[in-house]
């Protein structure tokens, strides 16, 4: 079992699901635009960080193409006055990719589709 840790800080990929049911990539790009417009009217103060979505081992295309999209949703929605963030997880993390080393070893749940707790830090 992966105890994730669901801290305002840490929470699961949004999307990540959505590639595991195989929706396709503008049913998921959706989904993230209602979830960011239900945040931001529930809590319009609140500061978003929306990540990139680690590399999916069993869909790579799903999570490459979803990444693709979530700058510009990140940027629509801080036009709208969301105060919303884009973290390049994926990019700079390598947590749960092919690519991880060593020292990243242990920071991915099994099946490599959510970081532990330590691997979010």
């Amino acid at each position: 079992m992966c105890l994730l840790s669901h801290t305002p800080a840490h929470v699961p990929h949004a999307g990540t699901n959505d590639c595991g049911q195989k929706l396709t990539v503008p049913t998921i790009e959706a989904n993230a635009n209602k979830l960011l417009e239900h945040v931001f009217a529930k809590a319009p103060q609140a500061t978003v960080y929306m990540a990139s979505m680690i590399a999916f081992p069993h869909v790579p295309v799903c999570s490459q193409q979803f990444n693709s999209l979530v700058p510009g949703i990140v940027a629509k929605h801080k036009a709208n006055g969301m105060k919303v963030y884009y973290t390049p997880m994926e990019e700079w993390s390598g947590v749960c990719s092919g690519n991880a080393t060593d020292h990243l070893s242990g920071l991915c749940c099994s099946g490599e589709v959510h970081p532990t707790a330590a691997g979010y830090l």
